[in-house]
């Protein structure tokens, strides 16, 4: 039994690292032995799917939850960091300079998730198979999702017939490896969703996906969809009838502490050992002070009144080498933890609650919106008065609290390409009071429509999979 233990191990390991390496070329290898042997029994499954895990917490903690907001106009880089990331920043994007590692790390969620799923049917009938088919098709619809926004334009303000991505439902090699329509694309991702929560239990542990966090992951694609009424149904939906709230003021900065979760429908976990600096993309702390990466845009700092909780649990102003920076710290540091460790957010109760105002407002329901909103503001501004917002300046209202709650969680960029917006970077400098140096003139914005809303594919992936199309623009 040992030995059966070792052998089985030493594979699994192999058949990851096998994944890993081979996506990068844009080949799935098929793994039909290891995975047969592997592949046996509930335990066994559970290590595979703790890996699959492991490749989200990979994407989600690496430039997934910065670059959005690098390339938009919430932050300007700091002069005397390390220039990390500057090419995004610049808006100089090109196939031999693009996004790749969402496409990775995202390729080996979905490689993972395919195989695991062809192999389900070694389970027994029940419960624990049922769930599981369901996390992993979830799995696989939100790293499609991520490639989607990435990669293609968004059905909101694009039409069917625009390209869409290549969607893997298979491990074989030469599978599905054109790209299918826009439509067609989020048609597979929505399928995925919806017979994903018909199997999912109510709880699945911190850290794993349950039933909630696919109705508000729904909530979510069919705001890019454009489908306000089905964002609603699924957003109310967990609204209604799951466990979470938004965070109350008082529990803010332990949210970001990683010692509160009542808000946290999924979130990739971090551990000490797993060796992943989540805050290092912003900023490392040292003797002399905090030297970070980058700083937030001076217009958008200056949005966040002294009465707002988030303003000193998201930033940190003090010196360095002589000058005074606003420094970001969601990510500083989890209690007890090295410098730069903690969780990665995926999915919380604050965007499930604006994605309802958002598709409320849409549909003209504009006190049911502003309700949804006020749950949001209530906790977090202390001198908060109820302004009887309606129409335009409510829908502007819920994207304003929108860009404010969700900061440096990988969503700006996205939200201003679904909405068909362009955006301008304020001409200030990197200082605390907006003095320093500003961004050059050639990247102070970005118009609405313009082809670097789509990121374009690697030269390497194009010269590999000759079905791939690149992008317009490019």
């Amino acid at each position: 039994m040992k030995k059966f233990k070792y052998i089985a191990c030493v594979l699994f390991a192999l058949m990851i690292s096998m994944t890993s390496c081979k996506d990068k070329l844009d080949l799935l290898p098929t793994n039909e032995l290891e995975t047969s042997i592997v592949l046996v029994s509930p335990s066994n499954f559970e290590l595979f799917t703790k890996g699959i895990y492991g490749h989200l917490r990979d994407n989600y903690t690496s430039l997934y939850t910065i670059l959005p907001d690098v390339m938009s106009d919430n932050l300007i880089i700091k002069q005397n960091g390390r220039k990390s990331l500057q090419t995004y920043y610049l808006l100089l994007t090109n196939s031999e300079n693009t996004y790749g590692e969402i496409r990775t790390f995202s390729h080996r969620v979905i490689f993972s998730a395919n195989t695991a799923l062809e192999n389900i049917d070694v389970l027994e009938d029940g419960e624990y198979k049922t769930n599981l088919t369901g996390e992993l098709l979830a799995l696989r619809a939100l790293s499609h999702f991520d490639i989607a926004k990435t990669f293609a334009k968004t059905p909101s303000i694009g039409a069917d017939s625009d390209l869409g991505i290549v969607y893997r439902t298979s491990t074989s090699v030469g599978d599905n490896d054109s790209r299918i329509t826009l439509g067609e694309t989020y048609t597979n991702i929505v399928a995925d969703l919806e017979q994903a929560k018909s199997f999912l239990n109510d709880d699945n542990g911190l850290g794993r996906i349950n039933k909630f966090t696919v109705y508000g992951l729904l909530s979510r694609v069919y705001l890019y969809m454009g489908n306000a009424e089905k964002a609603r149904e699924n957003a109310q939906y967990v609204v209604d009838n799951s466990p979470y709230e938004v965070t109350p003021m008082a529990s803010v900065n332990d949210l970001w502490d990683n010692v509160y979760f009542g808000s946290t429908l999924l979130s990739s976990l971090v551990d000490v050992q797993d060796d992943i600096e989540m805050g290092v993309n912003y900023g490392q702390t040292g003797p002399t002070g905090t030297k970070s990466e980058y700083v937030p845009d001076f217009g958008f700092y200056n949005l966040y009144s002294d009465s707002d909780i988030r303003k000193t649990a998201y930033f940190e102003t003090s010196s360095f080498e002589g000058n005074d920076y606003n420094h970001i710290i969601k990510y500083k540091q989890r209690p007890g933890a090295p410098a730069n460790v903690a969780d990665a957010p995926i999915l919380r109760m604050e965007e499930v609650m604006l994605n309802l105002a958002e598709a409320q407002a849409q549909l003209g329901n504009d006190a049911d919106a502003l309700a949804s909103l006020n749950m949001i503001r209530t906790r977090r501004y202390s001198d908060f008065n109820f302004v009887n917002q309606m129409g335009q300046d409510l829908k502007d209202a819920i994207q304003l609290e929108r860009r404010l709650e969700l900061a440096f969680e990988g969503h700006r960029f996205y939200d201003l390409k679904r909405q068909g917006l362009g955006f301008t970077r304020t001409n200030a400098g990197d200082l605390s009071d907006g003095s320093g140096t500003p961004p050059p003139a050639s990247a102070l914005s970005l118009s609405a429509g313009n082809f670097r809303y789509e990121f374009p594919y690697a030269q390497r992936s194009l010269n590999i999979n000759p079905n791939l199309v690149q992008n317009p623009g490019y």
